[in-house]
Parts: structure tokens; sequence; C-alpha cells
């Protein structure tokens, strides 16, 4: 907003057409001018008519102060998508009152009069909408669709590799007995085998491609038929027993898949800063075919350490389904966050070999934590996978240290352990592939496995013989992080050190009643399992307050903060409290079976009591979760919208590939720059050059990253576009076009908007796209 509309009195009014975007409109919002001389009689009324001319809605409003909110609402309309309504401002003959507007075109599907007569602009609005159950319905069944269509590629890419290779690696390994663990196991082998194949690609000089990688995965597919087909010829093959158990944790990872896919329903790009950065390590791998040396030619870096499990991933899954990169990630990424319950799951199994307790831990995750549903409002990508990697890896190192004996003790064997030790080096070896941080809690979380079995030394030699074939496999990539990231950090001065602010723990992110609620829970389950002994509760205990310890213990690092522990705290939490809820639900069923004995009668009213509290509380934070997950996104997180694609799709079509574009950004971390709306995507999606570039340009020299850093300050502060100084700071930077997306940010379309020393090019109102003269 940059002026006021024109004052309705009497017989002129102001109008403004909208077309609304969704079903569900409930209200409109303006904000107020008011004029010095506006009497305390005047009255402003606002009114909403339908296509039709019917009255929707009104309100007159008095003594308003300047700047103040003035809100419409309305019953919510069931089909206002794509229809046409008119939001009118009358007002008395004496009114002195007004509202905000923009001087320029900003909302192309609208138009703005005042008496009848075109008027430039439009008024400054927002519009609020309800999510009604007819919406919910349709985009429930939309999404599953979706998924529906997409079902045959995403089971090769997450699915088959791994369970081909479980079925030969887990033969005969008891404690992948749980259908549950068998899925969570085979989704990580095949995020490791792929993460393999693409760092390997480049050991022996291969470059994928979309032919090569699906005639990979139909070899694949024709394998996993023949062992089926095999199967049910020798008489081995059986239906999946469908018990309770199955049929629950079945409904929480799909509620959990649902409520996550319906989150991002009408995101056109993932949030944040992150997000744009995955997506040109994205492009990097697709350009190359394997895991690229460096970031030439699209920014002058010349190394690449960033793991990169993820992007091996999304690019396959993009190349098999033909879906945009955007697309893919969108998907993807939610789709990884929902599998994080299977996650849990597999954890709380491998550590406490009991089924409630793992479904318990699935619940928390999938439908009741706030974390790890937040991760999309970042683009959170990497840690999600490294996190999902984390459950199976931990559950399969500490199954290698034991296994049960025929007389129930559980004790060491290297001729039944071999197969566990191969899946935890494999899997140790893709989240070291995934995820720095998430590794760093699993090397905790080794060291606390060490102590859990520091009596017996074959299962020293077990996490021994894991460790040397997780780096044997992962050799490679070990050697690249050592020579380009390791040692170079060794050699400067307190290059590993973090300041204190980087390492403060996030205590907003448990603000809500229902995340302190289950994490105490969670707590007290723990001190339980203390008092119990029971070794694995022992070790999820240990492990989280050894990260914390090795956080703040010493001095802190940017490796490393409280604030990825934070955020990672559901894993063990949910855990713990799997095994409490299980440990609650068992001693209420022997209460009430006391009754039934004739004896200890007030035990069964207690039994009875500890069941329906436990029924009670599952259902109730069963609710309250889906409703928190459905409605966690942050919009202050969202950058680029879906106008933002179709400027960018103009650019890509339209503009040379040597064009430079200015774009928009602020000071995100430390002196680090990140760019502020649409303008943020243009390298990744169109491989022109901008003056900020995805953060990745902070790998570069100091040099370069100074220099992003000084233009981008300058340029945050200038307020003239026509001034000899800001032109003389575009040319020096080679700049071409300037682009100012729909969020925009210190560069906004007035200041170019009909200067001689600019020529509009392309804008749907919200996207603005200025070619620099050249002198």
């Amino acid at each position: 907003m940059n002026a006021a509309a024109p004052i309705p009195r009497g017989a002129a009014v102001v109008t403004q057409t909208i077309l609304p975007d969704h079903d569900g409109l409930s209200a409109v919002d303006l904000l107020a001018v008011v004029y010095p001389n506006n009497p305390p009689s005047a009255r402003l009324t606002l009114r909403l008519a339908d296509a039709a001319g019917q009255v929707i809605a009104q309100r007159d409003f008095q003594r308003l102060a300047h700047n103040a909110a003035i809100q419409l609402s309305f019953p919510p309309q069931p089909h206002s998508a794509g229809q046409t309504y008119r939001l009118s401002l009358a007002g008395t003959d004496d009114n002195g009152a007004s509202v905000w507007a923009y001087e320029l075109d900003g909302y192309a599907p609208g138009s703005l009069t005042f008496n009848g007569q075109a008027q430039p602009g439009d008024l400054r609005f927002s519009t609020t909408y309800t999510y009604l159950w007819a919406s919910l319905l349709h985009d429930t069944l939309a999404e599953l669709g979706r998924l529906l269509g997409l079902a045959l590629p995403l089971a090769f890419v997450l699915w088959l590799p791994g369970a081909l290779l479980l079925g030969w690696l887990g033969a005969g390994v008891g404690w992948l007995r749980p259908a549950g663990v068998c899925f969570s196991l085979a989704v990580g082998l095949s995020l490791t085998l792929l993460a393999l194949a693409w760092l390997w690609a480049g050991v022996v000089g291969w470059h994928w491609s979309p032919v090569s990688l699906g005639a990979v995965y139909i070899v694949l597919g024709a394998v996993g038929l023949g062992r089926v087909l095999a199967r049910a010829r020798a008489g081995r093959l059986r239906p999946p027993r469908l018990n309770g158990h199955a049929l629950g944790l079945a409904a929480t990872l799909l509620a959990g898949l649902v409520l996550r896919l319906l989150v991002v329903r009408d995101l056109a790009f993932p949030a944040w800063v992150d997000s744009s950065h995955h997506a040109l390590l994205a492009r990097l791998l697709e350009a190359a075919g394997q895991v690229p040396a460096n970031y030439l030619p699209a920014l002058p870096v010349g190394v690449f350490y960033y793991h990169f499990a993820f992007h091996a991933l999304a690019v396959s899954l993009h190349w098999l389904t033909g879906q945009s990169l955007v697309d893919t990630f969108l998907l993807l990424g939610q789709i990884l966050n929902a599998l994080l319950a299977l996650s849990a799951y597999c954890l709380t199994w491998g550590l406490t070999g009991r089924r409630r307790a793992a479904w318990v831990a699935a619940f928390v995750v999938g439908l009741v934590s706030f974390f790890p549903g937040y991760f999309v409002t970042w683009g959170r990508y990497t840690q999600l996978t490294g996190l999902f990697m984390l459950g199976p890896a931990a559950a399969a190192l500490w199954r290698a240290c034991q296994a049960p004996a025929p007389g129930g003790r559980a004790v060491f064997s290297m001729r039944r352990n071999w197969r566990s030790i191969a899946l935890a080096a494999l899997l140790a070896a893709g989240l070291f592939l995934a995820h720095y941080r998430v590794l760093f809690f699993f090397v905790v979380f080794v060291a606390v496995a060490l102590l859990a079995h520091l009596r017996r030394r074959p299962a020293w030699l077990a996490l021994g013989l894991a460790a040397a074939g997780a780096l044997v496999v992962s050799l490679p990539w070990v050697a690249r992080l050592v020579s380009q990231a390791i040692l170079p950090v060794l050699g400067v001065p307190g290059g590993l050190a973090g300041t204190e602010a980087y390492n403060a723990f996030p205590t907003d992110y448990f603000a809500s009643n229902l995340e302190r609620g289950w994490l105490a829970l969670a707590l007290l389950a723990g001190l339980w399992g203390l008092l119990r002994r029971n070794r694995g509760v022992w070790a999820l205990l240990a492990w989280t307050a050894g990260v914390f310890a090795s956080l703040n213990i010493g001095p802190s690092t940017w490796l490393v903060n409280n604030n990825s522990w934070a955020i990672s705290l559901f894993m063990p939490g949910a855990a713990l409290l799997g095994w409490g809820a299980d440990q609650w639900w068992h001693q209420g069923r022997v209460w009430l079976a006391g009754r039934a004995a004739g004896r200890w009668r007030w035990r069964a009213w207690a039994g009875s009591l500890v069941l329906a509290a436990a029924v009670g509380l599952t259902g109730y934070a069963g609710l309250a979760g889906a409703r928190m997950q459905l409605t966690l996104l942050n919009p202050v997180t969202i950058l680029a919208r879906a106008v933002d694609r179709q400027a960018l799709d103009w650019v890509r079509a339209n503009l040379p590939a040597n064009a430079v574009f200015a774009v928009n950004g602020w000071k995100w971390l430390g002196s680090q720059w990140a760019g502020s709306d649409g303008g943020a995507w243009i390298l990744p999606l169109t491989g022109r050059q901008t003056t900020l570039p995805p953060v990745d340009y902070g790998y570069g020299t100091a040099d370069y990253q100074r220099g992003i850093a000084d233009f981008n300050g300058q340029l945050a502060q200038a307020t003239d576009a026509t001034a000899p100084s800001f032109r003389t700071l575009l040319r020096a930077a080679g700049v071409t076009h300037i682009f100012i997306g729909a969020r925009g940010g210190p560069l906004n379309p007035e200041m170019f908007a009909g200067s001689a020393y600019y020529t509009l090019l392309y804008t749907n109102g919200a996207d603005w796209i200025f070619a620099v003269a050249p002198r």
C-alpha cells in the first residue's frame, strides 16, 4: 500500500472486484485512512455483494482511528472459488475516511472504480477462508488419487531395492518379525542404496540419466516379480496377517500422510530459505548424473561436500514420474515426514521389543507431536531424511549387539548377528550421506550402546565391524569430506566455533500444552523405566542426556547445536512414551483381571480407570494433534507463491540465458543474505544468475561472500532507483534485469515503473520484471 483510495461520499462509491482462490470465503480486511477533519457523525459503510448483486454482508463504521483494521465477516461462502465479488465502500455526505490502496495494478484479477469510473491500482485488502468439510473431503480424495497414480514409481524408489536386499539379508533375523519394522528397514535400505549408487557413479565415471535409472528399476521390478512367482509356485507365499495392531499402524500412517499432504495443498513452492538451496543441489545432481565435484557452472564454488541422499532421491523420483522438481519436493518431503512415524516405530521396537509401545511411538510422531510436521515450514528435507534413517540404524545397531539364545537370555553370537551387523553398517552409511547433524546424534547413540554392553566384548566387535563396513561403502565421500571440509576448517583458528546465540535452546517450540503434555509423560515414563531397570529405556535417556551434554559442555560449534537436537527430540521422546504407555496398559489389564479372580476388587476399578484414561487421552491427543498438524504451516516462511511460478516460466521462455537479475533479499543468518521472494528461485529453476543466489554461495571464497553481502547491503538501503549511484551499483554487478516477486522486499515496483532507465517487460500484478537500460 502506498496511496489512499478516493473518499466515498454520498452517491460516490469506491468498488473493488475480488476473485477468491478458494471456497469458504468468510472475511475481508482493509486498513482505514482517516483524515483529521472526519467528524464523529460520519459513517463509512462496507458492503460485499456477489456477481448477481445480492448483498452478502454489510457493516457500518464510525469514529474510526487512522490505520485501524476494518473487517467484514460473514458466513463462509461454499462456492466462492473463481466467483466475482464486489466490495464497495460508501460514506455519508460528511465522511472523511477511506482505506489504503496501491497506485499500481497490484491485483490483476480485480479492478478498482470510483463513482463508476475506472481507477489506477487496487485497494489493499486481505481475504480469510474457512476450510469447509466439503473442501476437506474433496482435497483428501484428490491427494489420495494423486498418490494412487504415483504408487508404482514411489514403491520402486522408496521400497523395492531395500525390500529385495532385506529379503536376503534379513532371512532368519528374529527381531524383524513385525511388518512395520521390515517396511521401515526396506525404506532405509532403499535410500542408502540409491545414495551409494549416485556416489559410486562418480567414482567409476558413470552418469545416471532418466533412461539408465529407469532401466535399473525395471530390472529390479522383474526380479521382485520373479521372487513372488517363485514363492507362490513353492507354496510359500502367504498373505499378510491383518490383525488389530497392523490395521492400527496402517491407519496411523495413512492419517498422518493425508494430513501432511493437506498442509501443502496450496503451496506452489517449498517454504523458507533452505528449499531453494536444496533445489539448486538437486539441479546440480541432475545435470551431472552423479554427485558433482563442485557448484560450477551455477556458482563459482569449487567444492561440494553437502550431504546429498535426499537430492538423489528427489532427482530419481523426478525422472521416473516426470513431475517438476518443485512438485517432487513438496510431495516427497511430506511422504518422508509421514514415514518418520514408521522410523519411530522401528526404533521403539528395536530397543523395547514391545509392539504396543512401537505403535504408540508411531502415533505420537504421526499425529500428536509438533515435530516433525513443522519441518515443512522450513524445508528441512535433508534432516527429515536423516532422521528417518536414524530409527532403523539405531535399532539395527542395538540388535546387532545381542541375540536371543534358545534359553531366552540375550547373548552375542557372530553367527546369529552378522546380518544385523550388515544392516547397521549399510544404514549408518546411508545416514552419513543423508545428514551430518543426525549422524552426530547417531554417534552418541553408538557410545551409549557401547556403555550398555560394556561387559560384552563381542558386542564391541559388532559395533566395530558395523563402523568399518559403513566406512568402506562410503569411503569416497569420507575422502572428499576430509579433503574439502575438515582439513581446511582445522587449519583456521576458531573455524568450528559457534556463537552462544546460535546454540541457544528454542523453548518457543514447546509452548503448546499438547507438546508439553506428551513430553512430560515421556519423561515420567523414562523415570519409571529407570526404576524398573529397563535397558532400552536407560539407553534412550542416556542418549538424550548425552547429546545435550556434548552440545553444552565446552565451546559451541556451528556444526550442530541445541536447536537441531530440540527439533529431533520427538524420536527418543516418542519411544519413551510408547514404552510407558505399554506398561500402563499392561498394568491396567492386570488389575482388571483381578476382578474375574474375585480378588482385590479395588484393583479392578483401578484397572478400569487406567484403561479408560488411556483410551481417552489417546483419542484427545489424536484429535487435537490432527487439528494442529493441519494448521501448522507458518505463513511467514512462505517466500514464493503460485504467481511467482508464472513469472519464472516467463523468464525461462523469454529472456536470454546470460541475463543477470537484481532480486530482493534480507540478512538472514549471521552475515549471510537470503532471497525474500520468488527471486530466490531464479537460479535453481531457470539457470539465470542473480545478485543473491541460494545460500550455497556461503561455501565460496571469503571475497565472493563479501561481495554478495556488500552488494545486497547497499541494495537494501536504496530508495531511489534513478539515482546515479544506484545505477552504477547495478552496472558494476552486471545486472540486466530487475525481478520483484509477489512477497517483495526492499525493491518495489514503484521504484522502477515509469522511469526512462527501466522498461517493464512483464507483470501479473504480483510479480514485476524490468529491463535495465544499458546506460
